[in-house]
């Protein structure tokens, strides 16, 4: 190997566990962290996990899939906010109730 090799990958392709991003986040900052994606295998199995955990898991596994097939920069916005709307919307519902 040369000398002066640095090792700089483009991107990484990594699971959902946090110690992943985590330790891509140490060591290559927010822009190492911003060029890392998930693997739609492990991306699908923790939507479904998470899934279980509120109420319409029907709309929230559908909003998920959007925001993975999404095509364009454009999709890919589209489909955050839908995502972002929908958990605001929950979270007005929430402290409604606690009023």
């Amino acid at each position: 190997m040369k000398d002066d090799y640095m090792f700089n990958p483009s991107g990484w392709v990594v699971d959902e566990h946090s110690a992943n991003w985590k330790a891509i986040k140490e060591v290559y900052g927010e822009a190492g962290v911003q060029r890392t994606f998930s693997c739609e295998f492990h991306f699908k199995q923790s939507v479904q996990r998470q899934a279980k955990k509120v109420e319409d898991s029907n709309s929230f596994i559908s909003l998920c899939d959007n925001l993975m097939k999404a095509y364009t920069k454009t999709d890919y916005s589209n489909s955050l906010m839908s995502i972002v709307v929908t958990i605001l919307g929950i979270l007005f519902l929430i402290l409604e109730l606690h009023r």
